[in-house]
């Protein structure tokens, strides 16, 4: 438990840091380039993460479980993760016609290829290594490096605004922005090896490593496919359906929701190591404390959201933001009880329980996506709000029950915060605290 304490403060810190900066770029982008620019900037980010999706192949999820168990050594994992990600760079250049004509947004060919390839390679990079760093329990270095290069990002719009009738595609600020994921790509990669990897420990995976790391992997990518489409799928119905500022508005709603699961992240990415190297036993006694303790948390900020959020939100993005209040407060409880059960995901990835995850996901999917046809084009994205919402719950619920049912613990020990957590967050804080003192 110190080590587990330990480690999730000095992710929490560092977390919060990265994500006020992702937060100080989306203001900035918001207010500079209003709903309907950022909207696009941000839609067309949605459509090359879900090609992420599939070129990353989930292999993070191998690389970082087997990195913790030192069962693959860093050097492999390190010459395994640069191949790849100019294998994929690679493909994309190959298909790039094809992947233009499927992003649907209003941006030249030329442009088109520039940003794809800087986005798609970067964040394999950034994916790739961020795990490999969690691994060996590093988790300040990553979000240090990520900081700073948004800090420079939001220093330089100022100077790229564009014309309203401009696409945000021609504007200088957009090649800016992309060929941020690439810089803090490289810079990742750089570091990890210069701290990690010693030239003789470089070498090509084996045959059994690479079928253990796929073996792995395909599980968690058929789950990460299908949690993307559950989380985002609502965005492609949203842009259909819907005029730019209402996309711009819902889809900067969404990025708020995906400040509110820090907190989440936070534990689930610093119970995985532990549990993939061997501490199964000690990780389930606190699942539901932790799982308590972000419904306890998470429900306090919501609340601020929901009393202050219809000039709050319009205040701090623009006049043109006056409908995230109304898809935020619809997509509260989903989002709530989504936070909550963070830990059990990590738990049963680090068990390599993955199909858990796979059926809830799917189950939820095939529900927010009948959903999505159904209400969308009829209640815009009032509709895709509620759907979203409800998938979430869908989602959590099936992975709490089958959490339950193994552990015979009980679906309130989820939700209803005891005295006991109190005094372990206090205690958790304060000797936290004293220990960077």
């Amino acid at each position: 438990m110190t080590l587990l304490r330990r480690l999730i403060f000095q992710n929490l810190i560092w977390r919060v840091l990265f994500y006020i900066s992702v937060l100080v770029q989306n203001i900035f982008i918001a207010r500079y380039f209003l709903a309907a620019h950022s909207g696009s900037l941000f839609f067309l980010a949605n459509f090359f993460a879900l090609l992420l999706v599939f070129f990353s192949f989930c292999l993070e999820t191998g690389m970082g479980y087997y990195l913790a168990s030192d069962r693959i050594s860093a050097g492999k994992l390190t010459l395994f993760s640069i191949v790849w990600s100019l294998l994929i760079g690679l493909i994309c250049t190959l298909t790039m016609g094809i992947l233009f004509k499927l992003s649907s947004v209003d941006i030249s060919k030329s442009n088109f290829a520039f940003i794809s390839l800087t986005f798609i390679i970067g964040n394999l990079l950034i994916t790739y290594f961020s795990a490999l760093f969690y691994a060996k329990r590093n988790f300040i270095t990553p979000y240090v490096i990520l900081i700073i290069v948004n800090i420079g990002v939001v220093a330089l719009i100022p100077m790229a605004k564009v014309n309203v009738y401009q696409s945000i595609f021609e504007s200088s600020f957009a090649k800016i922005y992309f060929s941020s994921f690439l810089i803090q790509g490289l810079l990742l990669f750089a570091i990890f090896s210069f701290k990690y990897v010693s030239v003789r420990t470089v070498a090509i995976l084996t045959r059994s490593e690479l079928k253990l790391l796929m073996i792995y992997s395909v599980w968690a990518f058929a789950t990460s496919l299908i949690s993307f489409l559950l989380f985002r799928i609502d965005y492609w119905f949203v842009n259909k359906y819907c005029s730019p500022v209402e996309l711009g508005n819902y889809i900067q709603t969404s990025k708020i929701v995906q400040i509110f699961l820090v907190l989440p992240s936070i534990f689930s990415s610093t119970v995985f190591p532990l549990i993939a190297g061997g501490a199964t036993n000690q990780m389930k006694d606190v699942i539901q404390t932790l799982s308590r303790i972000i419904f306890f948390v998470t429900s306090c900020f919501c609340l601020i959201g929901l009393l202050f959020g219809h000039w709050l939100f319009p205040a701090i993005f623009g006049s043109g933001f006056n409908l995230m209040h109304m898809v935020f407060v619809l997509l509260v409880p989903g989002m709530l009880i989504f936070c909550s059960i963070s830990p059990i995901t990590a738990y049963f990835a680090g068990r390599k329980i993955l199909h858990v995850n796979f059926v809830a996901s799917l189950i939820a999917l095939l529900i927010t996506l009948a959903g999505n046809i159904i209400f969308v084009p009829i209640y815009k994205i009032a509709g895709a709000a509620i759907i979203s919402s409800l998938g979430y719950i869908v989602y959590a619920f099936m992975l709490m029950r089958y959490f339950v049912k193994e552990t015979q613990s009980t679906y309130s020990g989820f939700f209803f915060l005891k005295a006991s957590d109190l005094l372990w967050m206090r205690h958790f804080v304060s000797k936290q605290v004293r220990r960077q003192i």
